[in-house]
């Protein structure tokens, strides 16, 4: 069996519980190959994406990186029952124990460089190309995505023989993922600044992207033989079951409303108190604002300053806003408050979540009351006790983890 058919087998998601339930192992797992494909679906998909300044292919072949680390034989045999024996042969016990973040890096920032060329080389001038430790801020952000970069003694690691044994197949890997999304090399970026900017994005991207593309409910575990066209499965399965998810998670586009005034977002405001009338009408400086009010106890200033902060989300500035208080109660209090106006900073058709992220957050009635279900998609999927509540609404699993 050539390398391409072999890397079908190769498991990126498992669960060897249902073991019992099924005939054939193949069905216990999900190929690797469909996994990151998910993820890179996820990515190119997540409202927000394109700030990253990157072509939807080439952000779409990064992401899809991530778990490259999880061909190596020490990763494969956390479930025996899922081992890749069309390629890696016999089960064997005496592979290295290693995380397959770190070696993810390894394989992209050594074993793999000459494979990942075309996603560099802009011209036969060197001085023009990308440097080696410019490419390893890269693979750290996209290889460290369980919440921190990868590290570990990268000279003695390198030195496990399973290394050059799967680099071959690693290689493989990454030709079949630029046949996938054809990407053009990447740009130059001018100041290191802007790399380190896009890093600590891409990083954040990719844990957001692989939390979503990890979830089995959304992305139902499929055979090998489903992989065999990679571009197929990428265009057939994996954007359709993507775009479905990041719905269910509560993540779609929500647009910002035009700024009204103040009433629009408070109608129970008829006469504005002097710092409000002030705040939705003072000239605010253009890019990064930080604005400071301050007023007597009950003139106003915290509609004030949701006053302020949709004036930067309608100029564009802000897709959202997050209120920080000193303690458990004043969240509480807050919440309730925001409530009746949040949705006033959308669009009708948006579906923007509201949130109490504090550590006891569920323990709060009226918050754990609207925790729409994971397959809401629209309003109607919402019992009619939340669906009343103002329309609030936050993804269960924005709140568990909230």
């Amino acid at each position: 069996m050539n390398k391409t058919d072999a890397l079908r087998y190769f498991w990126g998601k498992a669960h060897p519980e249902n073991q019992m339930q099924a005939s054939d192992s193949s069905t216990l797992m999900h190929p690797l190959i469909a996994h990151v494909l998910d993820v890179a679906a996820v990515a190119i998909l997540l409202p927000g994406s394109d700030r990253l300044g990157l072509d939807n292919r080439q952000l779409g072949m990064l992401i899809a990186l991530h778990d490259i680390g999880k061909l190596m034989p020490s990763f494969q045999k956390k479930v025996p029952e899922c081992w890749p024996k069309q390629g890696l042969g016999s089960c064997s016990e005496n592979y290295i124990e290693s995380r397959h973040d770190a070696d993810g890096f390894l394989l992209l920032s050594y074993f793999c460089a000459e494979a990942l060329d075309p996603l560099f080389k802009n011209s036969d001038d060197a001085q023009l190309n990308w440097l080696e430790s410019e490419k390893d801020q890269l693979w750290r952000a996209v290889a460290g995505h369980h919440g921190k970069p990868a590290a570990c003694d990268w000279d003695k690691r390198k030195q496990d023989p399973s290394f050059k044994f799967i680099a071959p197949y690693a290689q493989q890997f990454i030709q079949i993922l630029l046949k996938v999304f054809n990407p053009p090399a990447l740009p130059l970026f001018h100041s290191p600044d802007c790399l380190r900017r896009l890093e600590w994005q891409l990083a954040g991207l990719t844990n957001q992207a692989d939390w979503i593309g990890s979830q089995k409910t959304w992305f139902p575990y499929v055979m090998p033989d489903a992989v065999m066209d990679a571009t197929a499965y990428f265009w057939n399965h994996a954007l359709p079951h993507a775009q479905k998810a990041i719905l269910q998670a509560g993540l779609g586009p929500v647009e910002v409303a035009s700024f009204q005034g103040i009433e629009r977002l408070f109608p129970h405001i008829q006469k504005p108190s002097p710092v409000q009338n002030v705040m939705q009408s003072v000239a605010l400086p253009d890019g990064p604002a930080l604005v400071i009010i301050e007023d007597m106890t009950g003139s106003g200033k915290t509609e004030a300053a949701l006053v302020t902060a949709h004036r930067l989300m309608a100029s564009g500035r802000a897709s959202g806003l997050f209120v920080a208080l000193p303690t458990m109660a004043t969240a509480n209090a807050m919440y309730d408050r925001l409530v009746e106006a949040y949705r006033n900073l959308f669009l009708p058709s948006s579906r923007p979540s509201l949130a109490l992220a504090h550590s006891r957050a569920l323990l709060d009635e009226r918050f754990v009351s609207v925790l729409a279900p994971d397959d809401a998609l629209d309003v109607t999927f919402i019992p009619d006790d939340r669906a009343n509540a103002a329309e609030i609404c936050c993804s269960a699993w924005l709140g568990r983890d909230s």
